[in-house]
């Protein structure tokens, strides 16, 4: 895997790692009115997103509210893969064995050791996994739902969160039904830690749950 700041300052970066990192500045950090987190989106004290917040451009109101600060410590960290959508098996093989590289990429930390869940500066630290070859139409992409309903668990367990991203997803956003949150430019999985307000994701799976109280009682 390499750091964020090494792929964008690489000029022999491909056509596609191009696309994410520009996915990364203006989705991810970028202020989406659609996703409507203006008083719906509570920030790490509790308080909600006010339309001032998102005038004012302010972290809390991006697209996903942690990712400004992973890139100002320069810890998102990128792979691209040449696995296609015939590789099911390797591609979930893939993800599931970085989870103890993540734990100890710095700041390493483990949430299984403490029992708790991890803070800042550990929060802040991403690893995204970019599949360009794994071909489908476009919309539901049944091999990576499978496949993250498959691992999550395994990250729960430790104290994270997987995610799946590909174009046209159609999983609603948690503030409008109708924004698409986990759409990319290409077929994706996310990795970071587990944040209190992931019971959102976990609580409709009573295994999930379970696991995520151990952090989050």
């Amino acid at each position: 895997m390499k750091p964020y700041s090494q792929l964008k300052a690489d000029p022999s970066q491909s056509n596609e790692m191009h696309a994410m990192l520009r996915w990364i500045e203006r989705f991810l950090c970028g202020l989406l009115r659609n996703q409507h987190v203006v008083n719906n989106r509570r920030d790490h004290t509790g308080a909600l997103v006010t339309q001032a917040d998102f005038d004012a451009r302010s972290r809390k109101a991006h697209g996903c509210p942690f990712v400004q600060d992973a890139l100002d410590i320069d810890n998102i960290w990128l792979e691209e893969s040449a696995l296609t959508e015939r590789d099911q098996s390797q591609i979930e093989a893939l993800i599931r064995s970085q989870i103890p590289s993540f734990l100890a990429t710095s700041p390493a930390y483990d949430p299984r050791v403490t029992g708790k869940p991890a803070g800042v500066p550990e929060l802040f630290k991403a690893f995204i996994f970019v599949f360009p070859r794994v071909l489908y139409s476009k919309g539901y992409l049944p091999m990576f739902e499978t496949i993250q309903n498959t691992i999550k668990i395994d990250f729960i367990r430790c104290g994270m969160m997987s995610g799946q991203f590909y174009y046209g997803c159609p999983q609603p956003g948690l503030y409008n039904p109708a924004f698409r949150p986990l759409s990319a430019p290409w077929p994706v999985f996310a990795v970071r830690y587990m944040v209190k307000d992931d019971i959102l994701f976990n609580r409709a799976n009573l295994a999930w749950f379970q696991e995520y109280q151990r952090y989050f009682p």
